[in-house]
């Protein structure tokens, strides 16, 4: 298991090595300064434009990169889905987003704005009963 990235710069690192590729060669999707939301299929297409790549290790990438809170912070502020080149695909759902809002505010409750604060505490209570 790989060391948890915390950075954009890192995670794009670990996906180069995984994938086999130069950082300055990473499709569309994970080049940048800011995360994009995925796609969903994007292992799918990974696993086209990649074939032979260790599955367990883009599974297990994809799923820290997700569930990131760069990650999710930009799925709170953008409006479309990415494909593997980077095209806009598909909105975000109000609901995904909701989801990422409750997810940030349950990991930090002190910055989470007014209004998610009693759902994030409901949320921790539901999961420790």
């Amino acid at each position: 298991m790989m060391t948890p990235a915390t950075t954009l710069k890192e995670f794009q690192e670990y996906l180069s090595l995984i994938l086999g590729c130069a950082e300055r060669d990473l499709p569309a999707a994970f080049q940048g300064q800011r995360p994009r939301v995925l796609a969903v299929g994007i292992f799918v297409d990974l696993q086209r434009a990649y074939p032979g790549i260790n599955r367990v290790r883009l599974s297990e990438w994809l799923r820290h990169y997700t569930t990131s809170d760069i990650y999710l912070k930009r799925k709170v502020r953008a409006e479309y889905r990415n494909d593997i080149d980077g095209r806009n695909v598909a909105r975000i759902s109000a609901r995904s987003k909701r989801a990422a809002e409750l997810v940030l505010a349950k990991r930090n409750p002190e910055g989470a704005p007014e209004r998610l604060k009693p759902a994030a505490r409901a949320s921790e209570a539901a999961h420790a009963a």
